[in-house]
């Protein structure tokens, strides 16, 4: 990496959460989302039960939970482009600060949020 990279110094990621009923839905989330840059990477989780109320109605459902990890400049944008593309009418958008705990991960993840423009200045 390079010396813009190696001077990076963050000790804490935002990490986003959203659920959605597919996989398919899951896959083309994350993918949209990676694509702008918006987050570093994503966890899919496999399949869940989610029991929640709709409608006056006690609804249990599959469900594939995201977790997308980012930057706090980043988060806004993130949380709007999920809002924008979801499939749901309400979803599920949850975020929480993590401390990042290996210095390479942290210019990682600083890197892999730039834009491929950014990238190259950097090299």
């Amino acid at each position: 990496m390079t010396h813009a990279i190696q001077a990076v110094s963050i000790k804490s990621l935002i990490v986003v959460e959203t659920t959605v009923s597919t996989q398919i839905q899951a896959t083309f989330l994350t993918e949209q989302v990676l694509q702008q840059h918006d987050a570093a990477c994503a966890s899919i989780h496999a399949i869940s039960s989610s029991l929640y109320w709709w409608d006056g109605k006690l609804c249990n459902e599959p469900e594939w939970h995201i977790q997308f990890k980012t930057l706090d400049v980043k988060k806004d944008k993130l949380i709007n482009l999920i809002k924008k593309i979801h499939p749901y009418q309400v979803p599920q958008i949850i975020s929480y600060t993590a401390h990042i705990e290996h210095d390479d991960y942290a210019k990682w993840l600083h890197f892999s949020l730039m834009t491929l423009k950014e990238q190259g200045e950097c090299l």
